[in-house]
């Protein structure tokens, strides 16, 4: 029944009409966007958290992130959208 992508592109057309090619669309962008969500917010409030670290490390108010701090943030809230 299921040959090819196309065949089974045709098949769905045929059997349940062109809007069978977009079910589950929803459900996946509200997915998509709960993860997007977490992913920057928890990436800021990381990194809010290591400048704040790192400031009270140097003394200096101004201070900026090594490139690691910024890996290690996204690492940590790409964990954090899998559990």
């Amino acid at each position: 029944k299921y040959d090819s992508m196309l065949g089974t592109v045709r098949l769905m057309v045929r059997e349940e009409g062109p809007g069978s090619l977009y079910k589950g669309l929803a459900a996946t962008g509200v997915r998509q966007s709960w993860g997007l969500v977490v992913k920057f917010s928890g990436y800021e409030g990381i990194k809010a958290l290591f400048l704040q670290l790192e400031r009270q490390k140097t003394n200096i108010e101004s201070g900026q992130l090594a490139a690691w701090q910024h890996a290690a943030a996204g690492g940590i809230t790409n964990i954090a959208v899998g559990i």
